[in-house]
């Protein structure tokens, strides 16, 4: 099973997710990844603490720190590479009531929902040690790979899911 901490910051929130309740550093073995909000809670950006693939690039990162005028790295490498993303619009009511949904799943092709299509989905699992214990597959991100030049062309590759238009129903409040 996973585990989940939030850590608030000022203009957005984290969930850090791991396979270990204790040990959720960027630097574990079990680390996963983590799930960035907005201040409104409004647009998600799911991350993959491991690359996709070798010289994948890794989105901006908040891990090194300044000493003096120096950039000091972190000790452990901490990488992020979004691989999905999730925003709701805002409705009239605000908060409350029915609001519209846009998923963007960049490590899911858009033919895996058609006839005879497939995800790439993990079917085994070292069982040796959490050591060893890969990162889960569905995580795994084509949007590293995907440069701003070939970013219009490839969209399609995306797997885009929209809800419905949402409807109030009055008798369900």
């Amino acid at each position: 099973l996973l585990a989940a901490r939030k850590c608030r910051k000022p203009t957005c929130t984290d969930y850090l997710i791991s396979l270990d309740k204790v040990d959720m550093s960027k630097g574990s073995s079990t680390y996963i990844g983590k799930i960035r909000s907005n201040f409104l809670g409004t647009k998600f950006t799911v991350y993959d603490a491991h690359p996709p693939y070798d010289g994948a690039v890794v989105s901006k990162s908040r891990s090194a720190r300044v000493v003096g005028l120096n950039q000091v790295p972190p000790r452990v490498p901490a990488g992020n590479y979004p691989v999905s993303h999730i925003s709701y619009e805002l409705n009239v009511l605000g908060s409350r009531g029915p609001r519209r949904m846009n998923c963007v799943m960049d490590s899911i092709p858009a033919s895996a929902v058609e006839e005879g299509g497939k995800a790439p989905t993990q079917t085994e699992f070292p069982l040796s040690s959490l050591d060893s214990f890969p990162s889960i597959p569905f995580f795994r991100s084509k949007s590293a790979r995907i440069d701003s030049s070939t970013s219009q062309s490839s969209s399609s590759d995306r797997l885009v899911l929209k809800n419905k238009s949402p409807r109030w129903h009055e008798q369900l409040q």
